[in-house]
């Protein structure tokens, strides 16, 4: 497998989303697709186009044909916050380490997180 994860802020991929997703983009009234339209928006209008973003990327396949395993993306507190989306597929995973840690249902980032994103924490 070449590239698993599409680096969606790179010049390349962007390339590609303003030619594939440039419509929808426009529709929810996003004038330019840019590093910034990914990494530093929360509006409802985002989250319908980086969903759009996913999905696109979710059916593309790569020259030899295999799927992308997710999507890689800097995050908007600084490039060294780095996150990353692993799609759901039959088969085996490509995520080979997995560390996982309990969140507090009153911890105040995963609270601030939850109401950015319009999410009811239970």
């Amino acid at each position: 497998m070449k590239d698993p994860l599409v680096a969606v802020g790179k010049a390349t991929s962007l390339a590609v989303l303003r030619d594939a997703l440039g419509p929808v983009a426009w529709r929810l009234g996003i004038k330019e697709i840019d590093a910034g339209v990914i990494r530093v928006d929360f509006s409802a209008e985002f989250r319908r186009f980086t969903q759009a973003i996913s999905r696109f990327i979710y059916n593309q396949t790569q020259a030899n044909g295999a799927s992308y395993s997710g999507i890689f993306y800097l995050g908007q507190h600084g490039d060294e916050v780095e996150n990353y989306a692993i799609f759901e597929r039959d088969g085996a995973s490509p995520v080979t380490h997995l560390k996982r840690s309990q969140i507090d249902l009153d911890d105040e980032d995963f609270l601030r997180a939850c109401r950015l994103l319009g999410i009811e924490p239970s």
